[in-house]
């Protein structure tokens, strides 16, 4: 059904934007993008957004529109969680109370925001061109069980403000060039996107699409209608694009009606 599809032109896309109070154009998403409502949203969206629905088995009114996003040389988008989660027992922040009330949050369970309290509940990303280098969708808290004693102590530090390798920060970060032996700047890759990382990573063929649940069943005595956990192991981020132009769209399911 991706195969031939490439959504709008590129004219047709602007900055893409985050939910934050701070600003919704930041440095840590540098793609371009479009939504595919109104008039963008053809026979060819409903259709897939009707098998979407159908795969995943929720309803399709509780999806958000498909999102378009295009990702040129340099670009990226920082690690990050699609769901809007913040402190567990603290209140939302206005732009998150927002985002979660497009789905009946923060309220929760039925009649409100459903298991999720409004937030998203899984993502899905179907590849439309890939980028000859770079580009990766990687997920930098699942690791493969061989490379995850040191990627997490690497993590570690990283999270507690200090360098990796204790030193200049060249094991989180690695300065590669843009094209092979051009005069080009270069692009900080971080360590999570590298080659060997152990972080798990993914870059499908076009065509292709890529599933994962931004929440989980929460605890042992979980029962189907209960509220869910966001899933740590979700968080992700695009790799920056090394060579080629990267073209991807993506749909968030909720687990109430979307409006």
């Amino acid at each position: 059904m991706l195969a031939g599809w490439l959504g709008p032109r590129k004219g047709q896309l602007e900055r893409s934007e985050v939910v934050s109070d701070e600003g919704t154009q930041q440095e840590v998403r540098t793609s371009s993008g479009a939504w595919l409502n109104g008039e963008k949203r053809d026979a060819k969206i409903v259709e897939i957004q009707q098998r979407i629905s159908r795969l995943v088995g929720i309803p399709e009114a509780f999806g958000e529109s498909i999102y378009v996003l295009r990702y040129e040389l340099g670009q990226e988008y920082l690690m990050h969680n699609d769901h809007c989660s913040e402190i567990p027992g603290e209140p939302p922040s206005q732009s998150c109370r927002e985002f979660l009330q497009r789905a009946g949050g923060p309220g929760c369970g039925p009649g409100a925001g459903g298991v999720t309290c409004g937030d998203r509940l899984l993502t899905m990303i179907m590849y439309l061109r890939s980028p000859k280098r770079g580009g990766a969708t990687a997920f930098p808290h699942a690791v493969s069980a061989p490379a995850a004693a040191p990627l997490l102590g690497q993590r570690a530090a990283l999270q507690q403000g200090g360098d990796a390798d204790g030193g200049d920060g060249a094991a989180s970060v690695r300065r590669v060039a843009l094209q092979e032996g051009g005069s080009e700047p270069g692009v900080n890759v971080p360590l999570h996107c590298q080659e060997g990382s152990g972080a798990l990573q993914t870059s499908p063929p076009p065509g292709s699409a890529l599933l994962f649940w931004d929440f989980v069943p929460a605890g042992p005595g979980w029962q189907p209608g209960d509220i869910a956990a966001p899933d740590p192991s979700s968080a992700h981020c695009g790799c920056p694009v090394l060579e080629g132009t990267k073209l991807i769209a993506t749909r968030w399911m909720r687990a109430a009606e979307f409006r």
